[in-house]
């Protein structure tokens, strides 16, 4: 299973539902339009990735989902969560007794549902999606609404 993150619009259901009633070549701009905003955040969540080795590897992972919102993932949730949320505990090989005195870690030290890489980067660039998508949609409904 993968995480998902994307963009929700209030009124999303109503701006669907206006978009179906457009040619399918006004979709597929607007598909355009949202995978250069998804491209944009993929590459945001992977630079703030780049602070730790799990964090790295789980950003491998991430790829831009072809929709019309922002979209991207990243997988398998298993490999994200200790890299994203941090852990307390040891998992796997690392909770062997041999390994209980090392003041190692294996993930970074938990924060609660504070995130290290995957949210931040839609939080930090939250006003900058907002704007880009709200001009996509202008633009779309601009020209195939007219």
């Amino acid at each position: 299973m993968a995480m998902e993150l994307d963009i929700t619009i209030r009124g999303d259901a109503d701006v669907l539902a206006a978009l179906r009633r457009l040619p399918p070549e006004a979709n597929a701009e607007l598909r355009d339009g949202a995978g250069r905003l998804a491209q944009m955040l993929a590459r945001t969540a992977r630079g703030l990735a780049s602070g730790n080795r799990q964090a790295r590897a789980a950003a491998r992972t991430v790829e831009v989902v072809r929709d019309r919102f922002p979209t991207i993932t990243a997988g398998p949730e298993k490999r994200l969560m200790g890299s994203e949320f941090g852990a307390t505990a040891r998992f796997g090989w690392y909770r062997k007794a041999r390994y209980w005195d090392s003041p190692a870690r294996q993930y970074r030290p938990h924060r609660g549902r504070a995130s290290y890489w995957f949210f931040l980067a839609q939080e930090r660039r939250q006003a900058e999606l907002r704007a880009g998508y709200a001009e996509i949609l202008d633009n779309v409904v601009r020209k195939w609404n007219a």
